[in-house]
């Protein structure tokens, strides 16, 4: 599920989008066979969004399908093709994780990952993707123990539930979604 690009096959694109699907994009600075780095979250990009390769020339790109996801691949810049997608991202979990309480911080990530590639589903809003507590807490640069608290808080409180049967989703209370 993930695909690493490196620098020669880097050079032959300018863009890609995601033509379906939804795709975690993130980066190391370190040659694969060097020392181990752990891949740095910049975003996740859905069905339709662009990601330009300009700025990510001199790292290794890492792209986790969190779906069944296809790419679409371009030699030449399209004019739709920018960063504003993953910039909007990266933006947003830098202010995330500038916010002073942690509780504060894991709420203001679902609610964004629940308003970006989630959507709201009857009485609940859902993530269409189980994202493991290691990755949150990546997200957050928390640690793994202080995300699965908050998680288990808010589902002894009735405010996080499992989606359908057999579905990868994850409910979320509205009262924990629209409040600041």
């Amino acid at each position: 599920h993930t695909l690493m690009l490196e620098g020669d096959h880097l050079r032959q694109l300018t863009s890609l989008q995601v033509g379906r699907g939804l795709i975690r994009v993130a980066f190391t600075t370190s040659q694969p066979n060097s020392e181990a780095t752990d891949p740095i979250t910049l975003g996740f990009l859905k069905t339709g969004d662009p990601l330009s390769l300009e700025l990510l020339r001199h790292a290794w790109l890492h792209l986790e399908a969190l779906q069944p996801t296809t790419l679409l691949r371009s030699a030449s810049p399209s004019e739709d093709a920018d960063t504003v997608g993953l910039s909007e991202w990266t933006a947003a979990l830098l202010r995330i994780q500038h916010l002073s309480d942690s509780e504060q911080r894991q709420r203001a990530l679902i609610q964004l990952l629940v308003y970006r590639p989630g959507n709201r589903c009857g009485e609940w809003y859902e993530l269409p993707v189980r994202l493991k507590h290691e990755r949150l807490a990546e997200l957050l640069n928390h640690t793994r123990v202080t995300v699965t608290r908050h998680m288990a808080r808010w589902r002894q409180a009735g405010l996080i539930e499992a989606g359908p049967a057999g579905s990868p989703c994850l409910r979320f209370a509205p009262h924990l979604i629209e409040s600041p």
